[in-house]
């Protein structure tokens, strides 16, 4: 990622934390596909992918005015994708564990 596309991120994260909502229809327009594909890339789900990204988004709302430095954006984001789809695995493997128990134990 570029500085500059930084600087636009940091500038959209000031202006949403400042209470401008269209901030955030950009912010969500720049980085939705990029969390899709992420998601995608650790659980190997597009529809699975896609609802992480939008659980994502809640949380980034959530948490987005506790946000110090707007400049860390794209990885304080891409880091709440990875964690939650993360989490996604570890339920799936751990769901998985427990039908094989169930069918074979």
């Amino acid at each position: 990622m570029s500085k500059e596309q930084r600087e636009i991120d940091a500038k959209l994260v000031q202006a949403y934390q400042s209470g401008n909502k269209e901030a955030l229809t950009q912010l969500v327009q720049r980085w939705h596909k990029i969390f899709c594909d992420k998601a995608y890339w650790i659980v190997k789900d597009a529809n699975v992918a896609k609802d992480i990204a939008q659980d994502s988004w809640n949380k980034i709302i959530e948490k987005i005015h506790d946000l110090r430095d707007p400049n860390t954006f794209a990885s304080w984001s891409l880091r709440i994708v990875c964690n939650k789809s993360f989490d996604w695995v570890k339920k799936r493997n751990r769901t998985r564990q427990k039908l094989q128990t169930y069918n074979y134990g």
